[in-house]
């Protein structure tokens, strides 16, 4: 049915053998494998696990920054795991990325997709560090942005604090809302299973309500019925 597939691997996320990842008919994957979407190339590793490198039910977001929503802007990404949203941002003409995530990891996985796409480094800044750590930084540094993204796991832990996305979500905006700059976009995200759109919505709302600060919905995006849980 489908001649061109050469490999399937299946993701398992409740393992027995320790294993999230296992090859089950074919050809195993290159490593990196590109990946080719908006005439963008990401990097993608299928065997590592859950975290492969790229989110397919965000396509439509990258698809909206590649094609111009930041053009000339200076873009913050948080929790930026591979940067797979600042490459369509850069792509699509931002002036600036900075992508901020506590994972070692992200450092080199984020320069191999600026690199797999011929984007100048120099405009590029990277972050291996705690989100509200940055926003501190940031605001002692004077950094504002025209742009922020914000797209958590829905649950992540450092040394001195648990986040929760259905707990803790207004406080991201909240910490945005110093460093934003006037007219600025926040790009709101979240799939936690246990927090519907319309609750999501309240809490941004209501934490932007509290800062005192005037707003309005530019655009909403929902995935597809294909990565619906």
């Amino acid at each position: 049915m489908f001649p061109e597939i050469k490999g399937i691997y299946e993701k398992l996320r409740f393992p027995t053998d320790q294993s999230h990842s296992r090859l089950l008919w074919g050809k195993s994957a290159p490593e990196p494998l590109y990946i080719k979407e908006n005439n963008i190339n990401y990097a993608v590793y299928l065997n590592e696990g859950l975290m492969t490198g790229i989110f397919l039910d965000q396509r439509e977001v990258r698809k909206l920054f590649a094609e111009g929503f930041a053009k000339d802007q200076d873009l913050l990404n948080m929790f930026s795991y591979t940067g797979a949203f600042s490459i369509a941002a850069a792509a699509g003409g931002a002036n600036t990325t900075t992508n901020v995530d506590l994972a070692k990891r992200s450092l080199k996985k984020t320069q191999e997709q600026f690199l797999a796409n011929q984007i100048d480094l120099s405009k590029q800044t990277i972050h291996v560090m705690d989100t509200f750590a940055y926003f501190k930084y940031a605001k002692k540094k004077q950094l504002t942005f025209d742009c922020i993204i914000l797209d958590p796991p829905s649950f992540a832990r450092n040394k001195k604090k648990v986040f929760r996305v259905a707990k803790d979500y207004g406080e991201l905006v909240r910490s945005s809302i110093a460093i934003l700059k006037d007219q600025g976009v926040i790009m709101a995200s979240s799939n936690a299973a246990n927090v519907t759109s319309k609750k999501f919505q309240n809490m941004i709302e209501k934490a932007l309500q509290n800062e005192n600060v005037s707003y309005k919905l530019i655009k909403k995006l929902s995935s597809s019925s294909r990565f619906r849980r």
